[in-house]
């Protein structure tokens, strides 16, 4: 068993992370917990593979210097509960128009209530039931996310855009940009 934590928590609290791990020949992850008893909720949300060919740049991650893409602290504009924005990520400050996936540092500021946010591609007509990060009122917590991006459909505002649905309470969020998968 690996000596590093994939996720730390205190008694009482729900605590989200994303973790890559590499899948064994068996196709069984395994969990360990180190003490206490609790629930364990997995959402697998997608798998690398190796390309069929190394000539291109498709799927390629491009790392980034972290930027600051979104924060409606800048504006005032706070999510309220059960409310979806719609964030231009493709194209923004270095970001590739042809970037199809992003993976960024998601925040909730100050949340006026327990909460959770979801990220996921504005395409999408219905909101994912998954939870991208968790939180007590009053607490900022941050959590990286993947998602892809939306294309250009009836249910996006454009391609290349991320959305982020805020469960519950009036909450301020912050997207840092830290690379994207090409097209």
């Amino acid at each position: 068993r690996p000596t590093a934590s994939s996720l730390n928590f205190i008694a009482g609290g729900t605590v989200p992370n994303l973790v890559t791990v590499r899948v064994p020949a068996t196709g069984i992850v395994e969990f360990y917990n180190s003490a206490g008893s609790t629930h364990l909720l997995v959402d697998v949300v997608g798998y690398y593979s190796l390309p069929a060919s190394h000539a291109t740049d498709t799927g390629r991650f491009v790392p980034v210097m972290p930027t600051s893409a979104w924060d409606t602290r800048t504006d005032n504009s706070a999510l309220f509960a059960h409310d979806k924005a719609s964030f231009p990520i493709a194209g923004f400050d270095g970001i590739a128009l042809t970037a199809t996936a992003v993976v960024a540092n998601v925040t909730a500021v100050r949340p006026t209530s327990a909460g959770y946010l979801t990220a996921f591609p504005d395409d999408l007509c219905a909101i994912p039931t998954v939870s991208s990060l968790n939180f007590a009122a009053n607490q900022t917590v941050p959590n990286m996310v993947i998602s892809r991006l939306s294309p250009v459909s009836s249910c996006s505002q454009g391609a290349g855009y991320l959305a982020i649905y805020n469960d519950a309470g009036d909450t301020h969020v912050l997207i840092d940009v830290v690379g994207y998968f090409m097209a």
